[in-house]
């Protein structure tokens, strides 16, 4: 009787350490971004970016997660998440995002229709505020 008290105290002494790293976690919800669709067609596009000296947007970079992404022209085919690690959207992060973006290239069908960048770029992307969401940031391309 003692070795299976002593296994069910074991198993719950893991049971409240698994709970515990899990509640850890679950104080601090993914960073995400969200490419949205408007253009009523089936899309795909590439983010590039340029040099840049916050490690968080180099890593994104390095990545290629936005070389081909391919968004429906339907509700749901029209938005694609990416999960870009644990924590919210700091403003430095999200400065470097918008000033380290150097284009969004747009194929529909296969064939280029459209390359964003400078000053329309700049008003596409988020604005920087102190109330933005802390976790998803939305581009929508129209």
């Amino acid at each position: 009787m003692k070795k299976s008290n002593l296994k069910t105290r074991i198993f719950f002494k893991a049971l409240i350490g698994f709970a515990l790293i899990i509640s850890f976690y679950a104080c601090d919800p993914a960073r995400m971004l969200a490419l949205k669709n408007e253009t009523g067609n089936v899309i795909e596009l590439q983010i590039e970016f340029g040099e840049c000296e916050n490690e968080f947007i180099k890593e994104l970079s390095e990545s290629k997660e936005f070389e081909n992404v391919t968004l429906g022209n339907s509700e749901g085919e029209n938005v694609e998440f990416f999960s870009l690690g644990m924590g919210k959207w700091y403003e430095a992060d999200l400065e470097a995002f918008i000033e380290c973006t150097k284009s969004i290239n747009i194929k529909e069908a296969g064939k280029p229709i459209r390359k964003i960048e400078g000053e329309e770029l700049k008003k596409m992307l988020p604005e920087v505020k102190k109330n933005i969401d802390e976790n998803l940031v939305t581009i929508t391309i129209n």
